[in-house]
């Protein structure tokens, strides 16, 4: 595109992987100007579900650890998903095991791979999603998309 990026601006980058017919899909979200409060919400319920991810951890545990940090940033109305879902012969099943849900009852074990992708959608503003693609180890979790992990790496401009 010949389009350049203003600042003010938000840029979604999409990827899709898909190796020996198993499939997960990535999202980042990239700022062409300093991130505002409910968008570094949004990014500290991801390392907040992050930080909660080992075996034996409840998917809906990894899910409050998320709404709890967009709560307390006055953003946990705009967050009207769960935090993530299982990934394997489709890029988006919200309904594949584990189900990072509040319902879920679901319980974490080592070898599970599933996105993570807490989000906020505001009228009138737009939204905000990054999705880290995780395995649960045997002890805690390795994120196997670790491309811009950090609100520096995810600032093109400020």
């Amino acid at each position: 595109t010949d389009r350049h990026l203003r600042s003010r601006k938000e840029l979604l980058h999409r990827i899709r992987h898909d190796v020996r017919r198993r499939v997960a899909n990535d999202l980042n979200a990239f700022f062409v100007r300093r991130a505002n409060d409910r968008e570094r919400g949004a990014l500290g319920a991801r390392a907040a579900a992050l930080n909660a991810i080992r075996p034996g951890v409840k998917a809906a545990a990894v899910d409050r650890a998320a709404r709890d940090i967009m709560n307390e940033r006055g953003v946990g109305d705009a967050f009207r998903h769960g935090t993530g879902h299982g990934v394997g012969f489709v890029a988006i099943d919200h309904n594949a095991k584990p189900r990072l849900h509040p319902l879920s009852p679901d319980t974490l074990e080592a070898g599970m791979v599933f996105n993570v992708e807490p989000g906020i959608y505001v009228e009138g503003y737009g939204g905000l999603r990054h999705c880290d693609v995780v395995a649960v180890t045997e002890s805690g979790h390795d994120v196997l998309t670790p491309f811009h992990l950090t609100l520096e790496e995810l600032t093109l401009a400020a």
